[in-house]
């Protein structure tokens, strides 16, 4: 079934996206409509499927019906692609995950063998729920990349050869449905603000910082309860800011980079040469040094090896150092740390906190919050979800219809 979704029955969707169950009165505020007009599109989004009405429960204030997305509108396909890895995701239209994939892949591969990959691992995730392309909304997908939305341009600067267009028109003619692309920071940013107002619908986070922090860094950034792209696509690229000037070389060809000196690169380096000093701690943990991998660093940090505490703690500094300028120009309610450092445990959190309130405006962080996404790992993944679903909504104004299942 096909249904040509207006800009106003768009807002109407996403409003009730982002709550598990609303009301029209809640919709009203969120969109500035009318009531009446309001009812009037809710009445027409019932009658194509598009929602569904649920009756008051017990434990529900109140005694009116709630409104819910339908999970049975179709399929979407989340894709996390990072550095060393791709994760694929398939859920219902409600974000209900029903599988996912994940594949180790190689430092620096080329587009087509990635894209040869995510096309297998999608083709896989469907087949193993017995699920047609056809059934699937739209695709959303996340990568360590600055993308530029309107304009279609993608910045990797370990890839230069990677293109916007080459990944959108692969995926888009292998499925035959929408694809969106966005950075992994800002992607994580929207997983986070998803489970934050679906769990906490009483108290939604309007301004909000979500760091990543991996093979590199980065920020995704929600202002006044929206995802903030900048000019370009390229706000909250935190990495390239620079905390040495006599630092070592970063690969955007600068000196003293933040993600030089705290990322996964940092930390393997630090811990390698840490581990040839006689008598090191980290030494007795490897055979070599070179055999050092990040995941390795963190959970010896975890399990208290004093070399790696320190490693872990100094990264911290140098990330709240950052974070703290930004507390004092952004004042957001919330900063999470996100990606693989959290395998760190407790030791990171405590030093990026510390060195947050201690450099922070009182003014600036006295209601903050310092602490890891509450997703974890599956942060990217369910806002590259989100992403398709609503990016599905909003792209009103394409001449084609959004296809749907009829329940």
């Amino acid at each position: 079934m096909t249904h040509f979704i207006s800009t106003e029955e768009s807002q109407i969707l996403e409003g009730t996206f982002w709550r598990e169950h609303t009301t029209r009165q809640y919709l009203s505020q969120v969109t500035g409509f009318s009531r009446n007009k309001v009812s009037s599109l809710v009445s027409n989004l019932l009658s194509h499927g598009f929602m569904q009405e649920v009756g008051p429960q017990p434990h529900w204030r109140g005694k009116n019906h709630h409104l819910t997305l339908n999970a049975g509108l179709g399929y979407l396909i989340g894709v996390d692609l990072g550095w060393t890895s791709v994760t694929v995701a398939l859920s219902t239209a409600n974000m209900t995950v029903l599988h996912s994939l994940n594949k180790t892949l190689g430092p620096y591969q080329d587009q087509d063998a990635v894209l040869a990959c995510i096309t297998t691992l999608i083709e896989q995730v469907l087949g193993l729920q017995e699920i047609q392309a056809h059934e699937v909304l739209a695709i959303g997908l996340g990568l360590p990349a600055t993308v530029n939305i309107e304009g279609g341009l993608l910045s990797v600067e370990h890839l230069p050869q990677w293109s916007y267009a080459g990944i959108h028109t692969h995926l888009s003619r292998a499925f035959g449905v929408r694809v969106f692309l966005d950075n992994d920071a800002n992607i994580m940013a929207l997983g986070e603000l998803w489970i934050q107002r679906r769990q906490h619908p009483q108290s939604e986070v309007e301004n909000m910082i979500v760091i990543k922090v991996g093979h590199g860094i980065g920020a995704g950034i929600i202002a006044n309860g929206q995802l903030y792209r900048g000019h370009d696509g390229a706000a909250g690229d935190i990495g390239h800011i620079c905390i040495d000037p006599e630092g070592p070389v970063c690969h955007c060809g600068r000196r003293g980079c933040l993600e030089r000196l705290a990322s996964a690169r940092f930390i393997v380096e630090a811990a390698q040469r840490q581990a040839a000093l006689k008598g090191s701690s980290l030494g007795q943990r490897f055979l070599s040094p070179d055999q050092i991998r990040y995941e390795a660093v963190l959970h010896a940090c975890r399990e208290g090896d004093p070399e790696a505490l320190e490693i872990i703690q100094r990264a911290g500094v140098r990330l709240g150092n950052v974070i703290s300028n930004f507390v004092n120009f952004f004042n957001p309610s919330k900063v999470l740390i996100g990606g693989k450092i959290a395998l760190a445990g407790p030791l990171l959190l405590a030093s990026i906190r510390q060195t947050v309130y201690s450099r922070s405006q009182p003014i600036s962080s006295r209601h903050l919050s310092v602490d890891y996404t509450q997703l974890n790992e599956r942060s990217t993944v369910c806002g590259a979800l989100a992403l398709a679903l609503l990016s599905a909504f909003r792209d009103a104004a394409n001449p084609q219809p959004l296809h749907f299942l009829q329940p």
